[in-house]
């Protein structure tokens, strides 16, 4: 999936349940519930949730990228620093707890819960670097829903390589990818897509050397060869 933001800078259901599994409790904590839904004898946390319809379609992941800082180090590099939350949002079936729990609606968790579901495996496909601003519930949050609605959140810093283009300066106008790929499912077992308001620039955004004049989104699948799966067997 690519994620382009562009300016002058542009840059640019019903748990499955094995015959020696302990039955739920009358009343449990959201910490408890989870325990019990992820229980290894329901739930594989290695195998990616089933389809909406069928259980062999993709699983469909919506993306969200609100980015709140931009740091251009042209002078030195030609590459820009991006500080951003991403959110991705999926069904997993599996989590369910509409009739186990009715009492609960929602189940709040950070890298304890992480721990316990599958979750996407997403890098920016374009970075020099990246990295997980840490570990806490500011930095991981993750939410379910009583139908099985994920919604995981993660702050991310990464340097973008941007291929800018300087024949201008300082009249130029730049366009910086922000591209999103899958480094374990190709698309027959997981589809990026955006979510609605897929980028959301923060409103205190300021730039030293460039002006923010445009996002835009659009999505691809992209095919490699075995030797290109230095990340993995992926795809989208």
């Amino acid at each position: 999936m690519l994620a382009y933001l562009s300016g002058m800078f542009l840059l640019a259901d019903t748990t499955k349940v094995s015959g020696n599994c302990p039955s739920f409790g009358s009343s449990m904590t959201q910490t408890e519930l989870l325990q019990e839904l992820a229980n290894e004898c329901r739930y594989d946390k290695m195998v990616r949730p089933p389809g909406v319809i069928n259980e062999t379609d993709p699983i469909r992941i919506y993306t969200r990228a609100f980015i709140y800082t931009i740091k251009s180090n042209m002078a030195k590099t030609l590459q820009f620093d991006v500080h951003l939350m991403l959110q991705f949002r999926y069904l997993d079936k599996r989590l369910k707890f509409t009739d186990i729990a009715p009492y609960m609606t929602q189940i709040y968790g950070g890298q304890n819960a992480h721990e316990l579901i599958w979750t996407p495996t997403v890098y920016v496909a374009n970075e020099r670097t990246s990295a997980v601003m840490g570990n806490g519930v500011k930095d991981l949050l993750i939410s379910i829903s009583s139908y099985g609605m994920v919604m995981l959140n993660t702050r991310l810093e990464a340097t973008l390589n941007c291929g800018l283009r300087l024949e201008k300066f300082p009249f130029d106008v730049q366009e910086c990818p922000l591209v999103f790929e899958s480094w374990t499912h190709n698309v027959n077992e997981m589809v990026l897509d955006w979510d609605d308001d897929p980028i959301v620039i923060a409103d205190n955004l300021y730039l030293t050397e460039y002006k923010l004049v445009d996002t835009w989104v659009n999505r691809s699948g992209v095919s490699y060869t075995s030797s290109q799966h230095h990340y993995g067997h992926f795809v989208q």
